[in-house]
């Protein structure tokens, strides 16, 4: 009787399904054993998640929990177990556990079944009622290169599915922070139509403006990291002075943000801080940044921006008393569509690319970009980049 996963499979799944099923039919004939399974280990739980052969005799079900202490198997992953038990009932480790009598287990080989990233997911077994004397460490070497191809399936199918779910919170995300700013322009646009008596002209002019510039961000975010992971991204680049750069970010940022933005600041040097770059992108990795800093500053604190020179090197920073990140969040901060567990809770609109644009402007230009942080105390992101020493002698 054959025991497999009946859960509906996504169509980019069935390659998965199809390549552990041989896998597992495989490790049978060549065991000589009757059953094959994948198990997972899940918050101290063993759960068999795929079954091949014959499973009767077996006491062993699909999917129902058995306590990692009472298993074979952690005890063969932790090495208090030989991979290859031929008869159950004269090892004195399984002998004493439960699970022998109760599942009818006779003969045991087992092996560690990890991802690609190394971490265990849990095991790859052949088991049957009856003891099997023939088993070899042979077997358990085949079972080996088989845990390996199935380890990898496992992980290919896991990120596909994670890409799947990110590109439908980032497709929902995007769809949602277009349309605020989006709808608020087309209100505008309708009353000054109408030349609604409310309404001034000049006061509606600045805020179609700033809707747009938002728009514009997101767009020109969502194309610069698309373009520089397909490595058709290039750079024009020039000689440019990073003090009139940084002063004109801020000034953009600070017209975008409105009535709050008299609290974004500058420290920038009186000569120029000259550096070969690509200014567009430059202003764009400082803009994000910067708005980031007013967006995460929901009580209204200072956001400072200041540039000095650090030997051969630029260094541009950004600082605010915001909410901050978490040790743990800051690892992945340059990762596409990544939010702040912070900002999510707080239910801080954004699409996750604002810093991933950051980091891929800095990989360009050979620069870093590194943060400092603390939850509720603030943050401060430091975009580093080359100088151009004969420039600022």
């Amino acid at each position: 009787m054959i025991h497999q996963e009946h859960e509906t499979a996504a169509p980019e799944d069935v390659g998965t399904d199809e390549v552990i099923r041989r896998a597992m039919d495989a490790a049978r004939e060549l065991t000589g054993l009757q059953l094959a399974y994948v198990a997972e280990f899940l918050e101290g739980k063993q759960y068999l998640r795929v079954m091949d052969g014959d499973a009767s005799g077996i006491g062993l079900e699909l999917h129902a929990p058995l306590a990692l202490e009472e298993s074979f198997c952690q005890r063969m992953v932790d090495g208090r177990l030989a991979n290859l038990v031929p008869d159950t009932a004269a090892n004195p480790v399984t002998e004493a556990l439960a699970v022998r009598t109760d599942a009818g287990l006779g003969a045991y080989v087992g092996v560690p079944l990890r991802l690609p990233d190394g971490s265990l997911f849990g095991s790859f077994c052949c088991v049957s009622p009856a003891a099997e004397p023939a088993l070899s460490e042979r077997h358990v070497d085949l079972l080996r290169m088989f845990a390996r191809l199935v380890g990898d399936q496992i992980g290919q199918s896991r990120q596909a599915t994670a890409v799947q779910r990110a590109q439908g919170e980032f497709l929902a995300s995007v769809s949602h922070d277009l349309r605020s700013p989006l709808i608020a322009v087309q209100h505008l646009a309708e009353d000054l139509a109408v030349r609604h008596a409310d309404v001034d002209p000049a006061e509606a002019g600045v805020l179609i403006e700033r809707e747009t510039r938002r728009v514009l961000s997101m767009v020109e975010d969502m194309m610069l990291v698309t373009r520089q992971r397909a490595g058709q991204l290039t750079l024009e680049v020039a000689p440019a002075d990073l003090a009139d750069l940084a002063a004109s970010a801020a000034r953009s940022v600070a017209l975008a943000a409105g009535p709050g933005g008299e609290r974004v600041k500058t420290e920038l040097p009186a000569a120029p801080l000259m550096a070969t770059l690509d200014e567009k992108r430059v202003a764009q990795a400082l803009q994000n940044l910067l708005e980031n800093a007013v967006k995460y500053s929901p009580g209204g604190g200072p956001v400072t921006l200041r540039l000095r020179a650090d030997g051969p090197t630029a260094v541009l920073e950004v600082e605010d008393e915001g909410i901050g990140v978490s040790v743990e969040d800051q690892a992945h901060l340059g990762e596409r569509f990544f939010r702040a567990s912070t900002a999510a809770e707080r239910g801080i609109p954004g699409i996750g690319l604002g810093l991933a644009t950051v980091q891929a402007v800095a990989a360009l230009h050979e620069g870093t970009l590194v943060v400092e942080s603390r939850p509720g105390v603030g943050s401060t992101f430091s975009l580093r980049l080359p100088l151009d020493a004969n420039r600022n002698r």
